[in-house]
């Protein structure tokens, strides 16, 4: 999947993202579940479950990066989730 389809809002991505094969360095994954956050208060599409709400810091820039980049954490200590950036490049 091209980055271009991706700078859209977050629903029209994630709806794009759904069933579609990620793939890097060898491996693939299809994407079987999604979920669509927004961005900053002040974005255009403000979320206060987004981890990129309260604004840039060194552990979400990727967020604010190019469509298509990945913002990998570790969720409960157990779980590793992906996100991916979607929308105009500076805008999470």
């Amino acid at each position: 999947m091209s980055a271009e389809l991706l700078a859209g809002d977050p629903l029209t991505s994630a709806r794009l993202l759904l069933g579609a094969v990620l793939r890097c360095r060898g491996v693939s994954a299809r994407v079987v579940e999604v979920e669509a956050y927004g961005g900053p208060a002040d974005g255009p599409w403000p979320d206060p479950a987004s981890h990129a709400y309260r604004g840039l810091t060194p552990r979400n820039a990727v967020m604010f990066g190019p469509a298509g980049r990945l913002y990998v954490y570790r969720s409960y200590g157990i779980h590793l989730c992906a996100n991916v950036s979607c929308g105009p490049d500076g805008t999470p």
